[in-house]
């Protein structure tokens, strides 16, 4: 699940409905079980970092992670 999200996030913003709506999830299940953890990780970056219970929150990749794991 996370290779998909990060796959779905990849150069582009979405929401938690949006993934959801896109995943056939419920967008807090995902938020609890994927995005939160992916984010405190650094998988996935926050569009408002320091709102992070925005209703339009939404996340993309951490293009760092990506470029370091391509190396």
């Amino acid at each position: 699940m996370e290779k998909i999200l990060l796959n779905l996030c990849e150069n582009r913003w979405l929401t938690r409905n949006q993934l959801a709506e896109l995943l056939t999830r419920h967008p807090d299940g995902l938020r609890q079980r994927f995005l939160t953890p992916m984010v405190e990780h650094g998988l996935l970056r926050l569009r408002y970092p320091d709102k992070p219970n925005r209703t339009d929150q939404a996340y993309t990749t951490n293009d760092l992670i990506k470029e370091s794991a391509v190396s």
